[in-house]
Order: structure tokens, then C-alpha cells, then sequence
């Protein structure tokens, strides 16, 4: 190695080298490690740090502390840069820019964190603030994470927004997928214990469907499902506010010609209520023998419309 590895015990604190940076335009390095000739079948370190403490005290194995200082402006500070570079024309299995494997061989520990990012100190400002920034990863050539999740569990507390801002997609904004057959829990579970809605759906586009659901099973018994377990709530509200429409509020088809099922099946297990309550303003307009009906409801067939009376029971 470029630096001799001393024992950590062996002195109280070893300065590898400090710099003071002027005027200068050109880098000045604290601490340069250059490593010569080829190694191979070895673990090669550039920099390797050893130290072991004993006491109760907290300890920090690599301490950064710097920055700038006067009235100049600057572009930026950062604490530690990783530039790895692949330089052979040979194939690299693994390419990490920052790899963290924290260890325990002994006892308990309450809490580990490979990675922890805490909320910047100090009483300046800083008009934007990122725990964790990353730019778009688009140099692979096969596939291209931000951020990929190899299994286990993921937490996030705190609010969450995706939003994408680029035209051409080929990938949905948000994709829930379930891939174990024999897996019977649910793969998307939404708790509101609020007061405003579960889920609300926006959709601004003249095109498409606010709610697409498709059946690409053989066994699934409904697309929706909604049971309501209340005594003041309604199993599913359909609402359409909106003036010189040309669709309605529910539009139901069955799209097969043959071997099809009715689109409209009611199951009432209360006798003592009506199957549909209607709801108009529509009185006393249909006329059928001598006696006037107390309500209409307006059928379609095949683009004529029909009046069918009803009548108070």
C-alpha cells in the first residue's frame, strides 16, 4: 500500500495528512494513495482503517469534519466522493460505488443501520433538503433500477409520492405485482382511519378509464367486491355531476353474443324490502286503463325508450 497500516492502539491519534487550500484551482490532496504494478488472486485495499475501542464511549471509525469558511460563494462541498473507475477490458462481475457490511460477532445490538442518513444540523437554510437524492439510472444496458429491493420488508413512514414527468413511458407509475401463486395474501391493503376517503382516483385525461380492472385468470370470482359492515353506509355509490352528458352514470354490457350471463343480477334476502328503490321526479304521466300510475321508469330497447308504470303499493 501507498501508506504503512500502523497498530491503532499504538498511538492516540495518527494524522495521515492535512492540507490547506488558498486561491489554488488545482486539487490538493490530504491523504494519496497510489498503488503500482499488478495484483492478482488478492484482496487489494487502498486505504484500510483498524480500530478497536474497549470503553462505553461512542466511536467513530472514519470522522470527516471540514468545509468552507469567509464570504465566498462556492458549488459545493462533499464529505466523501467515491470514483471507482473499471479500467480493464476484462468482465467485472460486481461493481459497487459504496458498499457497507456492518458485522456483529459478539453481543446484542439494539439497533444496526447499513446506511443512516440523520436531518442536517445548524441554523442555516438550505432551500431544498434530500435524505437520499438519485438521479435517473438509464447506463444499463438490459434494465435500470433506482432503487431495487432483493425481498424482505420494506417501511416507509411519512408521506409518499410518485410522479413522473416524462412523456414515452413503458412502465406504470406504480405496479403491485404478486408473483407467488400459492401466496394468499392480498397485494395491495389500504387502512384509512381518517375521515376522508380510502382512495380517490383523479382522472384528467379524455381517454381511458379511471378504474381498469382485468380478469386474466380462470378462477377469479369478481372483478369488484365491496361489503359494507355499517348501518349508515352504502356498499357502493355511483355519482355523476355533470351537465349535457352524453353517457351515464353506470354503463353495464355483456360483450359475448352466446353463452353469456344476465348483466344485471339482484339478490334481495329481506322480503320485506323492494328490490330496486327508484328515485324521480317523473308522477302521474302514464296512464294505463282508467286508473293514472304514481311513477314512470324509462326503459330502452334497441334505441326506442319505453315508460313503465308504477304504482303505490
Amino acid at each position: 500500500m501507498g501508506i504503512d497500516v500502523i497498530p491503532a492502539l499504538a498511538v492516540k491519534e495518527l494524522v495521515c495528512g492535512s492540507c490547506l487550500i488558498g486561491d489554488e484551482a488545482t486539487p490538493v490532496n490530504g491523504v494519496l494513495c497510489e498503488i503500482s504494478g499488478t495484483v492478482s488472486d488478492a484482496i487489494l485495499r487502498g486505504l484500510q482503517i483498524d480500530c478497536l475501542q474497549s470503553g462505553t464511549d461512542s466511536s467513530s471509525l472514519l470522522d470527516i469534519k471540514g468545509g468552507d469558511t469567509g464570504s465566498n460563494n462556492a458549488d459545493h462541498i462533499v464529505a466523501v466522493q467515491a470514483r471507482p473507475t473499471h479500467l480493464s477490458t476484462g468482465t467485472l462481475n460486481e461493481f459497487f460505488g459504496l458498499f457497507a457490511l456492518p458485522t456483529n460477532s459478539g453481543g446484542t445490538i439494539t439497533k444496526t443501520y447499513s446506511i443512516y442518513a440523520s436531518d442536517p444540523l445548524g441554523a442555516g437554510t438550505s432551500t431544498n433538503a434530500y435524505g437520499v437524492y438519485i438521479e435517473p439510472i438509464t447506463h444499463g444496458g438490459t434494465t435500470n433500477f433506482n432503487i431495487y429491493s432483493d425481498g424482505g420488508y420494506n417501511w416507509m413512514s411519512g408521506d409518499t409520492e410518485m410522479t413522473r414527468n416524462t412523456s414515452g413511458a413503458t412502465r406504470p407509475v406504480l405496479k403491485v405485482h404478486q408473483d407467488h401463486a400459492s401466496n394468499t395474501e392480498i397485494a395491495l391493503d389500504v387502512t384509512q382511519d381518517g375521515a376522508a376517503d380510502g382512495i380517490q382516483l383523479t382522472h384528467t385525461n379524455a381517454t381511458g378509464y379511471g378504474l381498469d380492472i382485468t380478469h386474466a385468470g380462470t378462477s377469479q370470482y369478481a372483478g369488484i367486491r365491496s361489503v359494507n359492515s355499517t348501518t349508515s353506509g352504502h356498499s357502493a355509490w355511483f355519482e355523476k355531476n355533470v351537465a349535457s352528458s352524453s353517457q351515464p352514470a353506470v354503463y353495464m354490457i355483456q360483450n359475448h353474443t352466446s353463452g353469456g350471463q344476465p348483466v344485471l343480477t339482484l339478490d334481495q334476502d329481506d322480503t320485506s324490502e323492494g328490490f330496486i328503490d327508484f328515485v324521480g321526479t317523473d308522477t302521474g304521466a302514464i296512464a294505463t286503463s282508467t286508473t293514472n300510475s304514481d311513477a314512470s321508469v324509462t326503459v330502452e330497447l334497441n334505441g326506442t325508450k319505453y315508460k313503465v308504470p308504477l304504482y303505490t303499493v
